[in-house]
């Protein structure tokens, strides 16, 4: 299967993908989440910042978590 390059990943070039492609590159929705999951992670204290982000599709909003300093696990069900 061939694979797409996006900025710090590789996915596979499939039609499931091709939904995921515009949202992944839509920078103001994908700001707006960042900011609003680093002010979640920022307001739980250090001690429990743990996130679970079920149905993860691309993932971007669990690396987004991790970034902010949370443990994530993310869970997909369609590989």
């Amino acid at each position: 299967m061939p694979w797409i390059a996006l900025p710090g990943a590789m996915l596979p070039q499939s039609s499931r993908w091709h939904g995921h492609r515009d949202m992944l590159h839509d920078r103001e929705r994908n700001s707006a989440y960042d900011r609003a999951i680093s002010a979640a992670v920022r307001d739980i204290s250090s001690s429990n910042r743990t996130a679970v982000d079920v149905g993860t599709g691309s993932g971007l909003l669990a690396m987004f978590a991790a970034r902010a300093g949370a443990s994530v696990t993310a869970f997909e069900t369609v590989p």
